[in-house]
């Protein structure tokens, strides 16, 4: 708006240069003579008739937030990390054997892409993989014959010949799949040919740090990163169990509906409220959403007395972080269970003031744990929806956020 001040933060320059400011009116139109090209003239004060301005900076520059001032307040709204340090999303450097590089936690369903590209030295074993805590997933292994995968749901390893003769450089591109427990497609490229595994099962959640191995392998000029495809969606949703790619699950009626353009999915089964935070705040060093939906609470119960800790101490930080960052927060209200007590958080949620998806009702929680009749999974499961209940917690969501249906 008229009087705002954009200005980039420091971040190895005293005034990080950028290529353009380009300025626009209402009717999302440029507007010439208000912009600005290739120099470091900021800050920059908009002028009147303009709505917004996009900035656009050189690769050479670390920059990681535009800051923007009017009058005495000062807001962060958006960071815009051109490169990234090690233990985030993207990493540069020299594998050499017994190279483990880690990048940052991912936790986001649907398509993920995972991409190692290097000039080859010598030429023995890489592997792309998930790393949790005591654990490596191995979801690509590479040497000179064969590609090693997960080749069925209990995770064994099969291997293939891929063909390629790997010399000068190796690219590996691992891409996973909106289902459950399946990878799009691993493709090994080298000298410019391709080869290309699709759809196999991996038999595990993608919920952990992607990471690269080196077994013998010496390359230079290695680079290694991932991104979530929906990263640039408007609407981000946070969840745990409830959120997976079963016929028992809301998820799965959403995208069959064809209501999946608008939104990223970050959830795996256990999940909880501070991982979630996490996830959310690591997120944010690549883009902003519009718009966040919280739907934690089952890993987090209540206790007789009182709200989960935890639960509030992470609720009160998304909230702070969707004030700071004028994201709007959409709440949840989590069905009880015979072994999970969520009337704590629930009564904090219908009283904040904000919006929420009231998944009570959509069940028929009585606030006991009691739902309605053939709405939990299974007689011997009263933690989760059966179809049923995922088809009305479906309907619950359009009801109460019709957002997450558009285009």
């Amino acid at each position: 708006m008229e009087g705002d001040v954009v200005g980039l933060i420091n971040s190895g320059s005293p005034t990080p240069s950028y290529r353009w400011l380009c300025a626009y009116n209402s009717n999302q139109q440029a507007v010439p003579s208000a912009g600005k090209s290739s120099g470091s003239t900021l800050p920059y004060t908009v002028p009147s008739g303009i709505a917004y301005v996009v900035l656009s900076v050189y690769k050479s520059h670390s920059v990681t937030a535009i800051r923007i001032t009017h009058t005495s307040i000062e807001e962060i709204t958006r960071y815009f990390p051109i490169f990234q340090q090690l233990g985030k999303f993207n990493w540069e450097g020299n594998l050499t054997d017994g190279d483990s590089i880690l990048l940052t936690k991912s936790n986001v369903r649907f398509i993920v892409v995972w991409v190692f590209t290097g000039h080859v030295s010598t030429m023995a074993q890489i592997s792309i993989g998930i790393k949790q805590t005591n654990s490596f997933t191995v979801l690509a292994e590479v040497d000179n014959t064969y590609l090693y995968y997960r080749g069925n749901a209990s995770g064994d390893i099969t291997s293939v010949a891929h063909g390629l003769t790997i010399s000068d450089d190796i690219q590996i591109k691992v891409v996973s799949d909106f289902r459950v427990n399946t990878l799009k497609s691993i493709t090994i490229t080298s000298g410019g040919i391709n080869y290309t595994l699709a759809a196999t099962s991996y038999g595990t959640d993608m919920n952990g740090s992607p990471c690269v191995v080196s077994d013998g392998a010496e390359l230079e000029d290695c680079a290694f990163a991932w991104i979530p495809r929906d990263i640039n969606k408007p609407i981000w949703i946070f969840g745990d169990s409830w959120a997976s790619m079963f016929d028992t699950r809301w998820v799965y009626y959403m995208v069959e509906a064809g209501f999946d353009k608008s939104w990223m999915l970050n959830a795996y089964a256990g999940e909880n409220t501070q991982t979630g935070l996490e996830s959310f705040k690591n997120l944010l060093y690549i883009r902003k959403p519009e718009y966040v939906v919280w739907m934690y609470g089952m890993n987090n119960s209540d206790s007789i007395d009182s709200v989960n800790s935890d639960w509030k101490t992470a609720y009160d930080e998304l909230i702070q972080i969707c004030e700071d960052y004028k994201i709007t927060p959409i709440l949840y209200t989590v069905p009880n269970t015979p072994s999970v007590n969520n009337n704590y958080k629930n009564a904090i949620v219908k009283t904040s003031g904000y919006r929420y998806i009231d998944g009570v009702s959509a069940v028929g929680d009585d606030g006991s744990g009691n739902w309605f009749t053939g709405y939990e999974q299974s007689e011997s499961d009263h933690n989760h929806t059966s179809a049923k209940g995922a088809i009305a917690l479906f309907n619950r969501i359009l009801t109460d956020f019709p957002e997450i249906a558009s285009n």
